[in-house]
């Protein structure tokens, strides 16, 4: 005899979207870096959970926080907004632009902080509309004028986005916005025409929703790589000192011993370099490029690379690089985490590249160099 099965497929999808949601959500909250980065991010998938989880709520549990959740779901287009105009300029959008979250909170959703039942009728006078087709009805409304400012602002921003750190992730995960926002309205429209049930309309939405947060989860770790340190149950403080790890290579804090044609003001310069090096890190943040280190030394860049070229014997990006295979050496003898994760702490954005890079400085992989010095490390190095 067969029984009905615990969960819908529609549920089950919807229970792995919230999960997922607040494993992401764990992820953006204990990374490092500026919060303030993090925080519209965070409040996005915060919105997303919500909406998985609003048709999830019991129908005997408190009505006020479905009220809350009904409030940050209806508010997702217009952080869909505001989060693909941080990708597209890599930063925080202008205080200006969040006045578009009064559009989707002023209407409908509200309706439910009175404790109105989705299904029962909320009346105004002698005007009486269903609650939940009302809420329906003024995101289809709401999310659809945020879909076109959406499209307008990435037809003009896309391309530079592209040139920015982690290009192709920014570009992707607006791209991800965009397409999951129009094609939620499409269903819902359709829903609401009769083209499709309203359980159909749902399904749809609801499998959309979790494949992009599933798209957009692999985004994060490459848009804001300094996240995976907080899964590395070793802070900076415990990994080990460089003299204690077996050498893979020349050490790139050090300049040359006897750096090539360079006067006394070039030296001093150099010396600078190589403090500034050890003390901002810049090879563990995200957006650093040589002219911010130029900046921050008060020297045209083309002198600042004559002096690293000649001081190091080797270009900026061969130092931050090498730089950042020395902190994966530290993380792989320090921690038992993942590759992807170590890779990601140490300032890489991709995989790939981590691979390429670490090879090209370390000799071989980073599987075959763990092999190689974990017999010969100290025991203080490696996680108890």
């Amino acid at each position: 005899m067969m029984t009905d099965p615990l969960l819908s497929l529609t549920q089950a999808f919807q229970l792995m979207g919230l999960i997922q949601c607040v494993l992401l959500l764990a992820y953006l909250a204990g990374c490092g870096g500026d919060r303030r980065r993090r925080v519209l991010a965070g409040t996005f998938f915060l919105a997303v959970a919500a909406g998985f989880g609003l048709p999830l709520w019991p129908d005997d549990a408190p009505s006020w926080p479905l009220g809350l959740m009904a409030a940050l779901a209806g508010a997702m287009p217009a952080l869909s907004y505001l989060l693909a105009g941080q990708m597209l300029e890599a930063r925080l959008p202008d205080k200006r632009q969040f006045a578009i979250l009064l559009a989707p909170l002023a209407g409908a959703p509200l309706l439910y902080w009175g404790g109105v039942d989705p299904m029962d009728d909320a009346c105004l006078d002698s005007l009486c509309v269903e609650a939940q087709a009302a809420a329906q009805l003024w995101q289809v409304l709401a999310g659809g004028i945020i879909l076109l400012a959406m499209m307008a602002m990435a037809e003009l921003k896309l391309r530079q986005a592209e040139a920015k750190p982690q290009g192709r992730e920014r570009r992707g995960l607006v791209l991800g916005l965009v397409i999951v926002n129009l094609a939620v309205l499409v269903a819902v429209l359709a829903g609401h025409a009769n083209l499709i049930s309203q359980d159909e309309a749902e399904f749809v939405r609801i499998t959309l929703g979790l494949g992009f947060i599933y798209l957009a989860t692999s985004m994060m770790f490459r848009i804001f790589p300094e996240s995976s340190q907080f899964a590395l149950h070793v802070s900076e403080t415990a990994a080990p000192p460089m003299a204690e790890m077996p050498p893979a290579s020349e050490s790139p804090i050090l300049p040359l011993s006897e750096p090539l044609a360079l006067g006394d003001d070039e030296l001093a310069l150099l010396e600078r370099v190589r403090c500034y090096l050890a003390d901002e890190r810049p090879h563990l943040k995200e957006n650093f490029h040589r002219q911010t280190m130029a900046r921050a030394l008060g020297v045209p860049e083309h002198r600042l690379s004559k002096v690293i070229n000649q001081g190091f014997g080797k270009s900026l990006i061969d130092v931050l690089n090498e730089l950042r295979v020395e902190q994966a050496q530290r993380l792989l003898l320090s921690s038992d985490q993942q590759i992807t994760q170590i890779a990601f702490a140490s300032g890489f954005n991709a995989l790939p590249s981590f691979h390429r890079v670490f090879k090209k400085h370390a000799g071989c992989s980073p599987s075959e160099w763990l092999e190689k010095n974990r017999a010969i490390a100290p025991k203080s190095t490696l996680k108890s």
